[in-house]
Parts: structure tokens; C-alpha cells; sequence
């Protein structure tokens, strides 16, 4: 017999992908499940091991092992470097170095004293931990080679005990259940009395709560069913059940309800969704479904990192959303996961990919203990068009620092206007005399999406080009003149009158710096700014992104300046 999952609401595709993922990583025979066109089917046979796939998964994923090796290595390569120093103001930060690694191996390692509890390595962990801290407490004041010669032994017993299979698999088991209560709470085996068990004990917990219900209803014989019974109808899928589930946030706390405290949700109080066995446990397999994100939140004193988890809905077949999804996380370590997974789609035929575009919605969540911050968006006709645009394939990689990229990447898909994030760049740029040739990319960028969101279709960059080329020429005049102090104050003051709108005030500063060095103002130019159009500001801060491009660094030649390419 077998179990047909059917392509649905976003959560309920992430946990289609989650099962297959699960699946493929495992290497389960491919005959044992199927991926039609909109429905996964699997054997129900396929469950017997289901609970040992799963763990498999997240404990290999989750292992902490190699990032441990990593950080102690960087200690270690320290260490045998320091002999090779031979100045004494190089060997003093080498010694400050070495201390700081130390201390960041101290604080990793910390880490591990949960997954040590009830084991027989206790005393061993806690010999390592104070011989740390104490060898680091000696090099301040000995870097001896026998002190740094003891450190790097400590180390390497360090590596031995982690590499330990019992502790590597708590701690890969502890790793899971923090990382598992973002989507179910504390359900059952992410009950805090499951806190530093042993990875069979997940196993068997899993298999007991998910798995085996699931067996039981097909195994049961029709005839012997209860008739006594109320049945029920799934509320995810319309399957019959018992009514023993309901869709709460135990089941999917992202956007699962706590249905005794909310029944004023519910018509006349009668606080019950129903789901049935089978979904319980596709609802276990959605955070194998999505991508987790590390993305910067900045504070007052430094950037703090949060998670972020990210899922591409896809609603053609089951195959093409496994695809994109993988696609997604295969890239999620890149600065910009969301252009690199747009740039693959607009690789395909035109017309695939524009339709392949406008189908897509991106799910972003993230949880902070009972809290969930929901955020998802999808690609219009429009920005279809706009994606699949060469010009806009070759602005889009060519915008430099990362960070920044990112950024308009995250304005586009987000519909908000690029002109405030040029306007923060291109203020930046200014004050710290720097080229704000990127900035000008977002500047075409911000034209050319305008463009298709007005007009359904292309518009031409040419008149922005031409005002970024004739600020480049006033600005190579003020070098060459000896006035290049000047450019990036009427730079800002042009900026300014951008920001709030005014340009009688930007032509009148226009026109005021064109006079005093004899420059023509282009018809072009005077006809737009006097007109009534909708690119005023493109043009606008296009013309300020030449001007100041290219600022006179103090010990720069006018010769240098002028042969340099913006």
C-alpha cells in the first residue's frame, strides 16, 4: 500500500521537498518512492527505517566536528608559526593571537558539556577544559616551546575527544533539537527531558510518536475499524482520521496556533483542526525543507547574526520544486543566493524562464521563542521581464562591495525604491571620497525596473549614461583646474536637493557650477529637468555619480586622474 503527498500550501510543499531530501541523502531506493508531476507517493514499507533517515540527516548535518577541527586548527597553525618569528614586536601580537584562538577553541568546546552529561568522559572533559584555560593563563606570561609545545598537545586531545562517536553524536543530537525547536516547540522528543539523550533514544522516540501511527492506519483491517468512533477529515489534506492530531503549533509552531488559548479564532469557539497521521509526519520532515540563512542584524556596537529560513514555492510539478530548492541551498553560502538562483532561471529559453520567474514565491521566516516574523514576496509579470533582461544580468553582477549587491537584490524582490539605498551609498561614497561607480549601476538598474513597471517593456539608459558621461566631464575639468576640492561639497549639496525633491534647487546648482567654469548645460539635460518626467531623479543621480567619480586622492598625479576608467 502507499501514501500519496499532494503539492499544497507553501508549508506543506516544504515538507514534500524535507521528506525528499531526507530520502535521496539516505540513498533509498528510488522504486520504493515516486515524484509525480504533483503528488510524492511512497511505499509504505519505505517507513520501517523512516525514523534512522531521519536522524541521519540532521545528525550529519549538524555535526559539529569539523567546525571544531577548524577553529583548533587555526590555534595550532598559530602556535608552529611563532618560532618562525624573529622580531620581538611580531612575536608579542603573535602571542596575542595565539591567546585569542585559544580562548575561541575555550568557548567552543564549552559548548559540549551538555552532550558530556550522564556519559563516562565527564572527568575527562573537564581535565581538557581547565588544562585550556590554564595553558593560556602560561603563554600570557611564557611562550616558551615547551609552553606552545604543551598547548598544541592540549589541542590535539582536543580533536581525539570530539572526534569520540558518542560525544560527536549527542552533540550533533543537541545541535538538532535546538535547531528543531524553531518549527515544533517541545514536541515529543524536543521535550527538555530529552536534553543530552542518546541519538538511539531520538530513534525510538520519533518512531513511537510519528512513525508507528502512521503504520498502524494502514495496517489496521478495514473491517475490524471502530464504527463507534467519530471520523474526521483532515484539515491539510481531507484524508479521514480519528481526530487524535490538530494543526497546532506543536505540529508547525511557524504558523501553528496554541488552540486552547485562541478560540475566539474559531466559529463558535470550536477550537479543533483536525490533521491526520500522515501529515503529522510530513510536517516533521519541513525544516529538511528549507534553507537556513545567516544574515546580519547590525547594533549600536557591533553586527549580530541571526537565522533566517528561506523556502521557494513552486507550483508547477514536484520535480522543478525539488530542483529550485536545492539550487537555493546549494548557493546559500554565497553573498547573494537570491541573484544567483535568478540568474540560473534566466539562463533557460526566454519564455521557460519568464514563466518560471512569475510562478515563484519566496517564504522567509524566522522564530524568536513563541514569536514567528513571516515574510514572503513573488516575482510580477514585470520584474519577470525585468529579470530575464541582459543589461540587467550585467548591472546586477557588477555592483561591488557584496553587501551592497545584496542589498538591491533584497529592495527589488522586496518592492522597495532603489533611490534610498543609492542615496545612503552615494552619501557615503561622497564623504569618504570614494568612486561610486556601483552606485551608478543601481542608478540604471533603478531606471530600467521603473521602466518595465510603467511600460510593461524595456526603456533605454541612453540619457542616463549621457548625464553620468557630462558629470565625468565637469568633473575632469574641476582636476585639471586644480578645483578638485570642491567637487564633493556641490556634490552633496546636488544630493540633497535629490533627496527632497527639489529640483528647481538641483538645476539651479547645476546651472550655478556649469557658469562658473563656462560649461555648456546640455539641451538634453535642461529639457528633462524642466519637464515633467518621472526619471528625474535617475538622471539626476546619475549626473552626480560622474561628477564625482573620479576624486584626486592626495598623492595622485592630474595625469593619473585623468587616465583612469570609471
Amino acid at each position: 500500500m502507499s501514501i500519496k503527498f499532494y503539492l499544497s500550501e507553501w508549508f506543506y510543499n516544504m515538507g514534500i521537498v524535507g521528506f525528499l531530501r531526507i530520502l535521496k541523502f539516505n540513498n533509498v531506493d528510488e522504486s520504493r518512492y515516486t515524484a509525480k508531476e504533483n503528488y510524492l507517493e511512497i511505499e509504505n514499507e519505505l517507513l520501517d527505517n523512516f525514523a534512522e533517515y531521519y536522524f541521519n540527516y540532521f545528525f550529519t548535518i549538524n555535526d559539529d566536528r569539523e567546525r571544531f577541527v577548524t577553529i583548533t586548527n587555526e590555534a595550532t597553525k598559530l602556535i608552529e608559526n611563532y618560532d618562525e618569528l624573529s622580531e620581538a614586536s611580531d612575536q608579542e601580537a603573535s602571542a596575542k593571537n595565539i591567546i585569542e584562538a585559544i580562548n575561541k577553541v575555550y568557548d567552543r568546546f564549552k559548548r559540549y558539556e551538555n552532550s558530556v552529561k550522564n556519559t563516562c568522559y565527564v572527568d575527562e572533559y573537564n581535565d581538557l577544559l581547565n588544562s585550556l584555560k590554564e595553558i593560556n593563563r602560561i603563554i600570557k606570561k611564557d611562550t616558551s616551546t615547551k609552553t606552545l609545545g604543551d598547548a598544541k598537545s592540549i589541542l590535539n586531545n582536543l580533536l581525539a575527544f570530539v572526534s569520540i562517536e558518542e560525544i560527536r553524536k549527542k552533540r550533533a543530537a543537541n545541535i538538532t533539537r535546538s535547531n528543531l525547536s524553531d518549527f515544533f516547540g517541545q514536541a515529543s522528543f524536543l521535550n527538555p527531558a530529552f536534553a543530552g539523550a542518546y541519538a538511539q533514544n531520538f530513534i525510538e522516540k520519533m518512531h513511537k510518536d510519528y512513525v508507528q501511527p502512521v503504520k498502524e492506519k494502514y495496517n489496521q483491517n478495514p473491517s475490524k475499524k471502530s464504527k463507534s468512533k467519530t471520523v474526521y477529515h483532515c484539515s491539510l489534506c481531507s484524508r479521514e482520521t480519528i481526530g487524535n492530531y490538530h494543526f497546532d503549533e506543536a505540529m508547525f509552531s511557524p504558523i501553528g496556533l496554541s488552540l486552547k488559548e485562541n478560540k475566539n479564532f474559531f466559529w463558535n469557539e470550536v477550537n479543533k483542526l483536525p490533521i491526520c497521521e500522515e501529515c503529522k509526519l510530513l510536517l516533521m520532515c519541513t525544516p529538511a525543507g528549507c534553507t537556513p540563512l545567516r544574515k546580519p542584524r547590525p547594533t549600536i556596537d557591533e553586527i549580530d547574526y541571526y537565522t533566517e529560513y528561506t523556502f521557494v514555492n513552486l507550483d508547477t510539478d514536484i520535480d522543478s520544486l525539488f530542483k529550485i530548492n536545492e539550487n537555493f541551498k546549494q548557493r546559500s553560502s554565497s553573498s547573494n543566493p537570491y541573484r544567483e538562483i535568478i540568474i540560473d532561471i534566466v539562463t533557460e529559453k526566454k519564455q521557460k524562464a519568464r514563466w518560471t520567474l512569475q510562478s515563484i514565491f519566496f517564504v522567509e521566516f524566522q522564530t524568536k521563542k513563541k514569536t514567528t516574523y513571516l515574510h514572503y514576496f513573488n516575482i510580477a509579470p514585470y520584474k519577470a521581464k525585468f529579470f530575464i533582461d541582459k543589461q540587467v544580468n550585467y548591472l546586477l553582477t557588477h555592483i561591488y562591495p557584496p553587501r551592497f549587491q545584496m542589498d538591491t537584490m533584497e529592495y527589488i524582490l522586496n518592492d522597495r525604491d532603489l533611490y534610498l539605498l543609492i542615496y545612503e551609498n552615494l552619501s557615503n561614497y561622497i564623504k569618504k571620497a570614494g568612486t561610486p561607480i556601483w552606485c551608478f549601476n543601481v542608478v540604471c538598474l533603478r531606471h530600467l525596473l521603473n521602466g518595465y513597471r510603467r511600460r510593461q517593456e524595456k526603456v533605454s539608459t541612453k540619457i542616463i549614461n549621457e548625464a553620468f558621461n557630462y558629470g565625468k566631464d565637469l568633473n575632469r575639468y574641476y582636476v585639471t583646474t586644480d578645483s578638485a576640492n570642491k567637487i564633493n561639497s556641490i556634490g552633496y549639496k546636488m544630493l540633497n536637493a535629490v533627496k527632497v525633491g527639489n529640483k528647481e534647487e538641483f538645476l539651479d546648482n547645476l546651472i550655478r557650477t556649469c557658469m562658473s567654469i563656462q560649461k555648456p548645460i546640455p539641451d538634453f539635460f535642461l529639457n528633462v529637468l524642466t519637464e515633467q518626467r518621472a526619471d528625474f531623479k535617475d538622471i539626476a543621480l546619475a549626473f552626480i555619480c560622474g561628477f564625482t567619480a573620479l576624486p584626486l586622492g592626495a598623492d595622485e598625479s592630474k595625469e593619473n586622474v585623468l587616465n583612469k576608467e570609471v
